[in-house]
């Protein structure tokens, strides 16, 4: 077909992708840390750990969609499909792969709010 690309080309689009979103990730940790050991002391920098979650609605500044593509990680570990270096990549960087274990029932009922509020432009009730 006319202004089909050959699928090498796809595959390596697809792979450079990933790599940006995962630099991105490695970005926000380094920015979570530097936010939550502002004040803290030297010790207490050495024992921080990051959360492992990147709320769904994140978007980087330049408007990458962070969280989205995190949650997609998962998705894709769960069925299977998430290549063993990808995943052992993610793990370096402390992604929990299980995401209610570490958030609490009020963070995702504002995570809901928020995705309602993207999707849902009006309601009749």
């Amino acid at each position: 077909p006319v202004g089909s690309a050959p699928l090498s080309c796809i595959s390596r689009a697809s792979a450079q992708k990933w790599d940006e979103m995962f630099e991105c990730l490695k970005v926000f940790v380094t920015e979570k840390r530097r936010e939550e050991t502002l004040t803290l002391s030297d010790v207490q920098k050495a024992r921080w750990r990051w959360d492992g979650n990147v709320p769904t609605s994140y978007k980087t500044a330049c408007g990458k969609a962070l969280g989205r593509w995190v949650n997609n990680q998962r998705s894709n570990k769960t069925k299977g499909v998430l290549k063993p270096e990808r995943e052992s990549k993610l793990d370096g960087t402390g992604l929990k792969w299980n995401v209610l274990s570490t958030t609490s029932w009020n963070d995702m009922m504002e995570e809901l709010r928020i995705y309602v509020r993207e999707k849902v432009s009006y309601c009749f009730v």
